[in-house]
């Protein structure tokens, strides 16, 4: 555990230094122009590709989470006789897996209910918003 706290220190001291004196430095350098235009259009790239999936990939990682926990909580202690009532006396041992998933499915819905009433707003309809406002 320690160790992983120390990576975890390091790691994000190393990308902090870097994004806040490293990168600017390295983009001031005009002879690293053209490799500063190609990495800006790739993240461009990269941040239109996940433009409208992100809610989708927030809800199946928390979907996953539960599942994987309800592996945890459930399948493994079952295998291995283990007791976890002791530590988890205060939580009931579905709740935890059954409000991950819950709350990956609320996710998906909403994000799906957000597309449906995007795709009902035709684009005569989008440019009388874009003038009221």
């Amino acid at each position: 555990m320690l160790l992983f706290l120390s990576l975890a220190f390091f790691g994000t001291g190393f990308l902090v230094s870097y994004w806040l004196w490293l990168r600017p430095m390295l983009r001031s350098r005009p002879s690293l122009a053209r490799f500063n235009a190609q990495s800006d259009t790739f993240w461009s790239a990269v941040r239109a590709k996940f433009l409208f999936i992100k809610t989708q990939i927030a809800a199946a990682c928390l979907m996953i989470g539960g599942f994987l926990i309800a592996i945890h909580d459930f399948l493994i202690p079952l295998a291995l006789n283990v007791d976890w009532s002791p530590v988890a006396a205060s939580v009931p041992a579905w709740a935890w897996p059954v409000g991950l998933f819950a709350l990956g499915a609320l996710f998906a819905w909403l994000r799906n209910a957000t597309v449906r009433e995007q795709s009902l707003v035709t684009p005569v309809q989008a440019d009388h918003q874009r003038e009221d406002n």
